[in-house]
């Protein structure tokens, strides 16, 4: 089950003595700490969104709960990217070219950057997606349950362009939300 311990145990090992913050406070005359506390900041208040989901006190059948449910996903994963950047000092991020969270997707792409296509048409711009082809362009509906958990039309720009139907499992997303927010114990280490 999904629940704020991590972040909390993460949150309180960084603030366990003040090692971490005296390292980070000036790498190449930049101020990291104020990342890290960022990012916990936000892990938190997005995986307590997730938290109230899981509990039933919010659902996610409607649009714009979906829109969020995703987006406190994005927020996790974007706070989790910035910390293993800052506590590595790398630019690279973790999963990269992974293939094991989602299946059965209408463009090929790795976990990362399908994630970022479900975000996209999901409703983080939903009205300027690109296409399969050179110059198509797609513009989401709405999204709702039609064949999958989860699912939006796209609309092509091409006269006769037609639509397709972009599915998304729940499971799936859950998975991809799991395997980044459990990275939190890799980065305690």
């Amino acid at each position: 089950m999904r629940n704020l311990k991590l972040i909390d145990k993460f949150r309180e090992k960084i603030n366990s003595n003040n090692f971490v913050m005296y390292k980070y406070q000036n790498i190449a005359n930049r101020n990291q700490w104020g990342c890290i506390c960022s990012a916990m900041d936000w892990i938190t208040v997005a995986m307590q969104y997730i938290v109230d989901v899981d509990a039933g006190k919010r659902r996610c059948i409607q649009s714009m709960e979906m829109y969020a449910y995703i987006s406190s996903i994005d927020v996790i994963w974007e706070a989790i990217q910035q910390l293993h950047r800052v506590l590595f000092q790398t630019n690279n991020i973790p999963f990269k070219d992974e293939r094991e969270c989602f299946f059965n997707k209408i463009i090929d792409q790795d976990d990362n950057n399908y994630f970022k296509t479900l975000r996209a048409s999901f409703g983080a711009h939903p009205v300027n997606l690109k296409g399969k082809d050179n110059g198509e362009k797609y513009f989401a509906s709405w999204s709702g349950s039609i064949a999958g958990d989860y699912d939006v039309l796209l609309y092509s720009n091409k006269v006769d362009g037609g639509f397709r139907t972009l599915y998304l499992k729940i499971d799936e997303l859950n998975k991809f939300l799991d395997k980044r927010y459990n990275y939190l114990n890799k980065l305690m280490d």
